[in-house]
């Protein structure tokens, strides 16, 4: 009887052992597939996290999509030129110059001669022609407001430039203005060269509010505030203009920029990003 019940005994413990054994492995099992799971899990998460911020910072060669692209332009020196002579032309043959000076305030004559430098290269920053308006108005100075109106007007195209703008309308890129001139002198200059602007589909320019500082570039605001206006994002604009801080500015808000030197330099610039086909 003791054999039995040793018998017995082993075989209870041999079945316990099986039973142990299959819920290890089921256990196992059932870890394994968790594990498969979970990775399957982390791997699509990780697609959709990339793939989403793709689409929503497009790499420049999937932004060749025409419907994509904004070409924002700067506009003096880069698709229109100054002549200081054509200026001084203007100034001297102006039947109001006498009673303009007559009328301008030493504020009035520090904002002319920190504008004039700024005109010539010397001065660094951005001074819009608003300024100058604007204090003439405020100071009753109609013929000083005529004036900057004309000479502020006394650009002439960049024949090159202009080729390009319409190369880029005829592949179907949307341009736009962004420029530190005012709605005075836009008005006035998009009315002499109607034909060029009618390429461009949207404008900012610097516009002046009650008790509020002019937002001008190379304020980072001036082109947050474009993006925000027009529904953008940085990555779908180039931004072309002369000098480089407003460059700088674009780049650190998250525009693709171009510092403008020379229409040739500017139409390579466009073909190293795919945009225009070089010559």
């Amino acid at each position: 009887m003791s054999t039995e019940s040793g018998l017995s005994c082993d075989g209870v413990r041999i079945t316990s052992y099986k039973q142990e054994s299959t819920i290890m492995i089921a256990s196992s099992s059932i870890n394994h597939y968790l594990f498969i799971g979970l990775l399957v899990i982390i791997l699509v998460s990780t697609y959709l996290f990339i793939a989403y911020n793709q689409k929503k910072t497009k790499p420049l060669n999937q932004l060749k999509n025409t419907n994509d692209m904004i070409i924002l332009w700067d506009l003096h020196e880069v698709v229109f030129q100054r002549s200081i002579i054509d200026w001084t032309k203007e100034i001297i043959t102006f039947n109001g110059k006498w009673q303009a000076i007559k009328k301008t305030s030493w504020p009035m004559y520090k904002l002319f001669f920190k504008y004039f430098l700024y005109v010539l290269g010397i001065q660094k920053g951005d001074i819009s022609s608003e300024e100058l308006i604007v204090l003439a108005k405020q100071q009753g100075n109609d013929e000083l407001v005529r004036l900057a109106v004309t000479v502020g007007s006394r650009y002439t195209p960049i024949t090159e430039t202009v080729d390009i703008i319409k190369d880029l309308h005829s592949h179907g890129y949307k341009q736009h203005v962004g420029s530190n001139i005012g709605r005075t002198i836009y008005n006035h200059f998009s009315n002499l060269y109607p034909e060029i602007f009618t390429y461009f589909n949207h404008v900012t320019l610097v516009e002046p509010e009650q008790n509020k500082p002019l937002i001008k570039k190379p304020n980072p605001l001036f082109f947050k505030n474009y993006l925000d206006k027009n529904n953008l994002s940085p990555k779908q604009v180039i931004f072309i203009d002369d000098k480089q801080h407003n460059v700088d500015a674009a780049r650190h808000v998250g525009m693709i920029a171009i510092r403008f030197t020379t229409p040739e330099q500017l139409r390579q610039n466009l073909g190293e990003l795919d945009i225009l086909a070089k010559r």
